[in-house]
């Protein structure tokens, strides 16, 4: 009974904790990493934590990690962006209009991470920044920016390429190719 007891308590202690099933590391790096995927399953508030703890570290530290600094920024646009914080920020501070508030912050920080990206080189990151940057500008109906960010996105996939010939761009399950995804959204967008 003792023992049913305190797997109760266990389970109930770790339920309670929001970023319950993810360990605690001190790699940076991972830190990001395990934001991003807080964030893809709405689990945005212990993401934040993460991501302030990596941005103190970044402005504390003598020597700045670009590779570093361009990814945290481009998981706090993709924070700031989703939905779940935007409905969190609403509810906790009254917001009435979400997309005119945090979307716009994150598409801020997507272009932070952009400048930091492409002055390193790192081309396939930056590509998959103007690709969640297209989602944004769709999300708020602005579809010749969403557009934009697409062409964008191809542009640096290519330099990426050109850098990198053996790396295949990533895409989403459904297509058969990074260019077959770009493809499909132009066409939904109806881009030129």
């Amino acid at each position: 009974m003792q023992n049913i007891i305190s797997l109760i308590f266990i389970v109930s202690l770790l339920s309670g904790c929001s970023a319950a099933g993810i360990l605690y590391t001190s790699d940076p790096f991972e830190k990001v990493s395990n934001a991003s995927y807080l964030i893809s399953v709405n689990r945005t508030l212990p993401a934040r934590k993460f991501l302030l703890e990596v941005m103190e570290d970044i402005n504390t530290s003598e020597t700045k990690d670009e590779k570093l600094t361009g990814f945290t920024y481009r998981a706090l646009g993709f924070l700031l962006s989703s939905s779940t914080y935007q409905n969190y920020r609403k509810e906790k501070d009254n917001y009435t209009t979400p997309y005119d508030g945090d979307e716009m912050r994150g598409i801020e920080f997507y272009n932070k991470a952009t400048d930091v990206l492409v002055k390193n080189k790192f081309y396939f990151e930056a590509s998959n920044v103007a690709w969640l940057k297209h989602i944004s500008y769709e999300n708020q109906n602005d579809n010749f920016q969403a557009c934009e960010q697409l062409r964008i996105a191809v542009k640096y996939n290519k330099l990426g390429l050109k850098n990198n010939p053996l790396v295949n761009a990533s895409y989403s399950e459904g297509h058969q190719s990074f260019d077959d995804e770009i493809i499909k959204h132009k066409k939904k967008l109806r881009c030129n």
